[in-house]
């Protein structure tokens, strides 16, 4: 599963620079000095060289798989499958 248009969001990364900053000066009631750049974003799928999947594939997990089914008549089937 990929995203075509980069909008899917993956993970959120805490060094990433927060686009919402607060005005220059503003002060922080509790400690009464000023706030610092606040950091901490989104990451997006094939954004600034993240994968363009949500998960890492895992490849070597190969587990086939086999199944039928079979229409005996109008309100009846069988089916059955393996894996």
């Amino acid at each position: 599963m990929t995203e075509v248009n980069n909008q899917q969001t993956i993970g959120f990364d805490m060094t990433t620079p927060n686009p919402l900053q607060l005005p220059a000066g503003t002060i922080n009631p509790a400690t009464g000095q000023p706030f610092g750049t606040l950091r901490g974003g989104l990451t997006y799928a094939g954004v600034s060289g993240n994968r363009r999947t949500p998960y890492k594939s895992d490849w070597n997990n190969f587990q086939p798989r086999a199944s039928f089914a079979y229409k005996v008549t109008d309100r009846v089937s069988v089916r059955a499958n393996y894996g």
